[in-house]
């Protein structure tokens, strides 16, 4: 996972391969004619490095902050009657089935029970979650519940690469695993910046393998010296 905020909202990177924490210690030992000090340590450098199975352009420019992103819309769609069974319950939200690609909330919503509208405001309310539109009931209905709106989806996502100089994104890192009782053995990177380049290996569109993306994430210092924590909840 990954946070551009400090560790406010996180961003799921997905499914990842071959994790490999590397620490690099730096020791030094002063030696004097007739004596010799105790050693001290001290963290050269810490990095993480992975493959990410699950590439998105939007993750990897939060990773990397390299590029100038961007989404292009497609065209806006209409769905009309869209089923959402019989009755709902007041206070318990449902996702419509379709989402503007940016994540804003979509369109001329109108929810209908047995064909008839109901009102905005005082049956329902609809806001957005995650980039969804959802639905909140506000009155009991009962018969058949079906929802007419506009949404657009994204045509695709861009990254445009520059030969300029430009600073690193600086996130915070958090590469966790999870075992069957829900404990988790993670590393969590209080600031980072990935220091990999870039190699895709294209894949034939019939072959079951994803494309995949190596990164590696380098610890840099916070402003009172923190690099990292390893945390364990499966050894106890």
């Amino acid at each position: 996972m990954v946070s551009p905020d400090n560790g406010v909202t996180w961003i799921n990177l997905g499914a990842l391969t071959e994790w490999k924490l590397m620490v690099e210690k730096i020791i030094k030992e002063r030696v004097f004619d007739n004596a010799k000090m105790e050693p001290k340590i001290k963290i050269g450098e810490v990095i993480l490095s992975c493959n990410l199975q699950e590439l998105a352009l939007d993750k990897m420019q939060t990773i990397d902050g390299f590029a100038n992103y961007s989404t292009v819309d497609g065209t806006e769609q209409t769905v009309t009657g869209e089923a959402h069974g019989v009755g709902w319950v007041v206070g318990e939200p449902f996702k419509l089935k379709n989402s503007n690609g940016d994540g804003t909330e979509n369109g001329s919503v109108v929810m209908k029970e047995n064909g008839t509208a109901l009102v905005d405001g005082t049956d329902y309310e609809v806001y957005i979650h995650n980039g969804e539109t959802f639905i909140l009931p506000l009155t009991a209905q009962t018969g058949a519940i079906t929802g007419d709106y506009t949404y657009t989806p994204l045509e695709r996502k861009e990254q445009i690469f520059s030969d300029i100089n430009k600073f690193m994104a600086l996130n915070q890192f958090k590469f966790v695993n999870e075992d069957e009782d829900g404990k988790e053995f993670g590393i969590e990177f209080y600031r980072g910046y990935n220091r990999a380049g870039v190699e895709m290996t294209f894949q034939p569109d019939e072959w079951e393998e994803n494309m995949s993306c190596a990164i590696e994430i380098k610890a840099f210092p916070t402003s009172d010296n923190k690099l990292y924590r390893l945390f364990d909840e499966q050894d106890v």
